[in-house]
């Protein structure tokens, strides 16, 4: 299996909650994956995402009200390994 998807935020969709210049505003993900089925009722599945965030801070010198700190979620990218076993009965 392969998927790669995005999510894009409007800064309005927060307003009140959350800091548009200090939180994630988009994020682009893909993942590759294999299913093995051991027998007619069992199944293993493992699958790897990596996802990339955009936005959240920034250095601007020349502004300084405009200057944040990068927030957590954006300072890396993301990288999982998902494993799963299926039984059926």
């Amino acid at each position: 299996m392969a998927r790669c998807s995005e999510l894009d935020i409007d800064k309005k969709t927060f307003k009140g909650f959350s800091d548009p210049a200090t939180s994630a505003q988009s994020a682009a993900a893909w993942s590759v994956g294999l299913n093995w089925w051991l027998n007619a009722n069992v199944r293993w599945m493992v699958s790897f995402s990596h996802t990339t965030f955009v936005g959240g801070g920034g250095v601007n010198y020349l502004i300084p009200s405009t200057t944040a700190p990068p927030a957590t979620v954006t300072h890396q990218d993301e990288s999982v390994l998902f494993t799963r076993i299926q039984i059926a009965f």
